[in-house]
């Protein structure tokens, strides 16, 4: 979608910019090519505002990068690509979902009838709007379209809409990509994708969702861990820094030892550089986490997965805040487990009550008993042992030793 031709986006942009005196346009990499052209095409309307591109984003490229636009004096942004909706900390933001028009979606071309008649609600990601509501308009007209997402994003509003009230007989349309969004509707609902990228229609459940049973399997590897690293993988979304005390406040509860990083596009090379910690959590934006992978060496999970591994909150059929630090920000932090946990990555059994060491389940072996009842303890500088002049020792094989004095020693 060339950004230039489209006469409605060019004057919604140009509106905007006309609030400022400096404003930062952030153009992710599909449209990045084309920040010559939208600049050259808004300047005759923006005279009394400056335009200037950034390049790439420090962070994840759905959110906005205020760090960069700040240093550059920019009092507002203009993001323009795949968004996270998550509410700015600071600088007004100007939403361009560059989506692009739907294609046809008649009977031939997109087959329904796998949809139950029971759908009660439509939901979508906010670079599907317009082809969910022509989905709707056109073949699904006894259903109701769900909102706009929103234009503009200012600080200080809500961090994110609410989540979802838990209801397992609901059976809801969901308009879009696998990711994220759809991972955490399908944990208490049932579910139907309508591919954006496909344009088809299959049944989404959690049992058949791979990405799930990744997660769950991280959340046991965590419950092994004595060091946890929290990443901090944005600047930009409010609640950042309050997710961030929470979930250390939350390992130093659990008797772990945390250790706050800041990073910007994470990558595996980069965790590396930290092998002595054996889990990570990710404060950024829900789309952010679909950076969890096994391609990173340690479990790298969310904020609400790290409060399942480390404390009493369950995992299902919690849904809400599952990707989303935001929907934790405002519940109370969880306690730690009464009794000890059982890992199911390796069988041990680990407290979680601050102070006390971890149970594991060992078995005794006479070798090793014998080798720590041994008087040997190798070199050691503060023993109090007087100096003595070096004499030779024992000599020969194994076998047939020779001792100090010249004879054999059996």
């Amino acid at each position: 979608m060339k950004l230039v031709d489209d006469a409605e986006l060019l004057r919604a942009v140009a509106d905007f910019c006309a609030q400022f005196a400096r404003v930062a346009l952030q153009l992710d990499d599909a449209h990045l090519s084309q920040a010559f052209a939208l600049v050259r095409a808004l300047a005759p309307h923006c005279r009394g505002c400056a335009l200037f591109v950034l390049g790439d984003s420090a962070h994840s490229p759905c959110c906005a990068d205020e760090v960069a636009a700040l240093h550059a004096g920019a009092q507002a942004i203009v993001h323009v690509g795949p968004t996270c909706l998550s509410t700015p900390s600071s600088l007004p933001i100007l939403i361009v979902t560059a989506e692009p028009s739907p294609p046809p979606l008649g009977e031939s071309a997109v087959d329904l009838s796998a949809l139950p008649p029971d759908v009660s609600r439509v939901l979508c990601d906010p670079q599907s709007h317009r082809l969910c509501a022509h989905l709707i308009a056109t073949r699904l007209p006894q259903l109701e379209p769900p909102p706009a997402p929103p234009a503009v994003l200012l600080p200080g509003g809500a961090l994110r809409p609410p989540p979802l009230a838990s209801s397992e007989e609901e059976t809801v349309l969901f308009v879009g990509r696998p990711g994220p969004r759809v991972d955490e509707i399908a944990l208490t609902r049932r579910v139907f994708l309508f591919d954006a990228d496909a344009l088809a229609l299959r049944e989404y459940t959690a049992a058949t969702s791979r990405s799930l049973a990744r997660r769950l399997f991280l959340v046991e590897k965590a419950k092994a861990a004595r060091i946890v690293g929290i990443v901090v993988g944005t600047l930009s979304t409010a609640g950042f820094a309050a997710a961030a005390d929470r979930l250390r406040a939350l390992v130093l509860q659990a008797g772990l030892k945390p250790y706050v990083l800041l990073m910007g596009k994470l990558s595996a090379a980069k965790l590396g550089n930290f092998p002595h910690v054996d889990a990570f959590a990710l404060v950024a934006c829900p789309l952010a986490q679909t950076t969890a992978s096994r391609d990173f060496p340690r479990p790298l999970l969310t904020a609400f997965e790290l409060e399942v591994a480390l404390s009493q909150r369950p995992f299902l059929p919690r849904a809400p805040g599952a990707f989303d630090f935001a929907a934790l920000l405002d519940e109370p932090l969880p306690p730690p487990p009464d009794e000890p946990v059982y890992s199911l990555y390796d069988g041990a059994l680990h407290s979680r009550a601050r102070g006390q060491k971890q149970l594991a389940l060992a078995y005794s072996s006479p070798a090793a008993d014998a080798l720590a009842l041994g008087s040997f303890r190798g070199l050691d500088a503060d023993a109090p042992v007087e100096a003595a002049a070096a004499r030779p020792g024992r000599g020969g094989v194994a076998a047939k030793l020779v001792g100090i004095e010249g004879g054999e020693v059996r």
